[in-house]
């Protein structure tokens, strides 16, 4: 566990650089992030080397203007029919505006494993407390964004209740749309890359649930 106490402040907009080699600094962008720091309302997120180390900490704003290496949890949340609950990006994101996302994402954060994360942004994002399954990780670093990404699946029929403040859309597409375009060009890099990637795992995640539409799954 690391202690906020125990971070040091790193005072980017001042060109301040941390020491070679510490852990306990946290990377911050701007005076209002430190003033959030100090008191305790910001968000502190791990950041890694591109062989996915552990480098230090930082705010969110400062993850995003220095482009470094986060964590992130992605689910995909499907329906007993097979249907894949999506959410579209508001036009106002600082990253991939208007593109399709999955169920629910996020940042791991401090002291929190990927699995804590999931279970953490389906309760905030979509009203559902669940524990989804682990269908493994992927890498995508992109202009925009520089992620390993550990992803999960939860197949229930739990109502789901959207967070207005975290999605602007959500809707269910049969699994057998996923990959057909335009749609599936319309996909956050990310996105597209998972689905490829898990594509076999999902649909074994499927039928071991004995879905009753299982012709929708090709």
């Amino acid at each position: 566990m690391v202690a906020i106490s125990s971070l040091t402040p790193v005072f980017i907009w001042l060109k301040q650089k941390p020491k070679k080699g510490s852990k306990k600094h946290v990377l911050i962008f701007d005076p209002i992030d430190l003033e959030n720091f100090k008191k305790s309302e910001v968000g502190i997120h791990p950041y890694y080397s591109a062989k996915g180390k552990l480098v230090g900490y930082a705010t969110r704003k400062s993850l995003r203007k220095l482009s470094l290496v986060s964590r992130a949890s992605h689910i995909f949340v499907f329906n007993t029919n097979g249907e894949l609950f999506l959410q579209r990006r508001a036009s106002t994101k600082d990253v991939f505006p208007n593109l399709i996302a999955p169920s629910a994402s996020g940042h791991v954060d401090l002291n929190e494993t990927s699995r804590r994360a999931a279970i953490r942004e389906l309760k905030e994002e979509l009203g559902i407390n669940k524990k989804p399954v682990f269908l493994g990780t992927v890498i995508c670093f992109t202009s925009q964004l520089k992620e390993f990404i550990d992803v999960f699946i939860l197949i229930t029929d739990a109502q789901i209740k959207i967070n207005k403040d975290e999605i602007s859309e959500g809707f269910f597409v049969p699994f057998n749309q996923i990959y057909e375009k335009p749609l599936f060009l319309e996909c956050i890099p990310a996105m597209q890359k998972e689905l490829t990637k898990f594509k076999i795992k999902i649909i074994k995640q499927l039928f071991s649930s004995h879905h009753k539409n299982s012709q929708n799954y090709y």
